[in-house]
């Protein structure tokens, strides 16, 4: 049974690649233009040109701090202009 469910899920990947589907926000990716936005950040389709504080959004991966808290983009973990090693600090 899992055997299965693991072979309809490859062919249904296989089929949408066939088919040139591009991913959506979230989605994982090798390279850009497998994405709608034509962004791959870190092998995941993230936004085009991300949001910033207070900007609207429906995905986390539209904003700048990957955090969209209701409905607006929240601002990073660290003040403007700190160090930081990955997106959800900044």
């Amino acid at each position: 049974m899992r055997s299965e469910r693991l072979a309809a899920v490859v062919v249904s990947l296989l089929a949408a690649c066939a088919a040139g589907d591009k991913h959506k926000l979230g989605d994982l990716c090798a390279k850009d233009d497998e994405c709608v936005s034509g962004r791959c950040d870190e092998r995941v389709c993230k936004a085009a040109a991300p949001a910033g504080p207070g900007e609207p959004c429906e995905h986390p991966l539209q904003c700048r701090s990957e955090r969209c808290l209701d409905g607006r983009c929240g601002p990073g973990l660290r003040a403007d202009g700190a160090d930081c090693t990955d997106d959800l600090q900044c």
